[in-house]
């Protein structure tokens, strides 16, 4: 039996049960292996239990991967919801923290993006509209208006630049309000080169909204509203769920960026879109599977140091949904302390 080195976990108070991933890459040179589980008998303080639940040994070069994120270089296009997270060395690991915050009224978490298991992410066959430089684009499905020339950007990553007077907007092409589960858009205020002036106002605003159309009428409706002075020079990335029109009797219409006319004029409050994409609810026919470290003591000693109260609840719920997103289940069943667990508790590594 090879054992290449010795790898030591602590029981932490309070997690009452836990997933450990353990990675062999290190091994090169060696055609069998095995695994050894055990406690020192110098550890034990005369109290205390622990079981095996399962143990899963799997190939991870026989598997396609989907989604990677190590936090050292972070990518925001993974990601529409980070509520309370940033990015913090824990452990001597670049990770993402989240706290509680008087200010943060929901719950706080991370939700990545809605892609397709299926293959590898394509945001030309997943995506219900998919807007950037490295994207084909049929600028005849799309409605654009008070925008420079599409050859002359501010930057060599914008796909448009609105600089002209009155109506600017930018218009997906026509597709179906209920399958939207969110949208996301960077956008950029960088000062051109191009022109001979930049200036801004504190009136300017960018608006998200849904048109379509009822019997002859169209109708608008703004899902989210952004002022030019919170978006920097730099690209800033917006991350917007559209739960509400899930189960919309509209059936088919627009996403729509605008700026309504205001007293400026052209090259006034000018900014530029990177990307636009649309992504659709979870897809029917997951059949992979997840891993992911957490590390609920991070930062706690600071927190106690500075007089905080630490996590207020101490439940970090990991789920995933079959049935498009609409209800969400738990990816393991946790086995409380002081309760009656079955040996069989079950840890769920797939949808199927």
């Amino acid at each position: 039996c090879f054992l290449p080195k010795k790898t030591c976990f602590r029981i932490v108070p309070g997690i009452e049960s836990v997933t450990l991933p353990l990675s062999l890459n290190n091994i090169t040179n060696s055609s069998t292996v095995c695994l050894k589980i055990e406690q020192d008998g110098d550890k034990f303080v005369g109290s205390g239990s622990w079981f095996i639940d399962d143990l899963l040994i799997t190939r991870f070069r026989l598997q396609n991967e989907y989604f990677f994120e190590t936090f050292k270089t972070m990518r925001l296009t993974n990601w529409y919801r980070l509520v309370g997270g940033h990015l913090k060395t824990c452990d001597g690991r670049m990770s993402m923290v989240f706290e509680s915050h008087v200010d943060i009224r929901t719950d706080i978490g991370a939700t990545t993006i809605d892609f397709s298991l299926s293959g590898m992410i394509d945001y030309e066959r997943d995506a219900l509209f998919y807007l950037s430089k490295n994207s084909s684009i049929d600028w005849t499905k799309w409605n654009a208006t008070g925008f420079l020339d599409l050859n002359k950007t501010c930057n060599d990553e914008d796909v448009i630049t609105f600089n002209e007077e009155n109506y600017r907007q930018l218009c997906s092409p026509i597709i179906e309000i209920s399958r939207i589960d969110n949208v996301r858009f960077t956008l950029s205020t960088e000062p051109c080169m191009k022109r001979n002036k930049y200036t801004s106002t504190s009136a300017a605003v960018i608006f998200l909204s849904i048109f379509y159309n009822v019997s002859t009428a169209t109708y608008s409706r703004t899902i989210r509203r952004i002022s030019l002075r919170d978006i920097p020079q730099t690209h800033k990335t917006f991350h917007v769920r559209f739960d509400e029109l899930r189960h919309s009797t509209t059936s088919f219409g627009r996403i729509c960026l605008s700026q309504y006319p205001q007293s400026s004029g052209k090259n006034v409050d000018v900014w530029s879109i990177k990307d636009f994409v649309a992504l659709p609810l979870l897809q029917s026919n997951i059949t992979h599977y997840i891993q992911l470290g957490l590390n609920t003591k991070c930062n706690l000693q600071e927190q106690l140091t500075n007089g905080l109260a630490g996590i207020s609840n101490q439940n970090i719920n990991i789920e995933y949904s079959i049935d498009l997103g609409k209800t969400w289940h738990f990816l393991l069943q946790p086995c409380f302390r002081g309760s009656t667990c079955s040996h069989d508790a079950r840890h769920v590594y797939s949808s199927s």
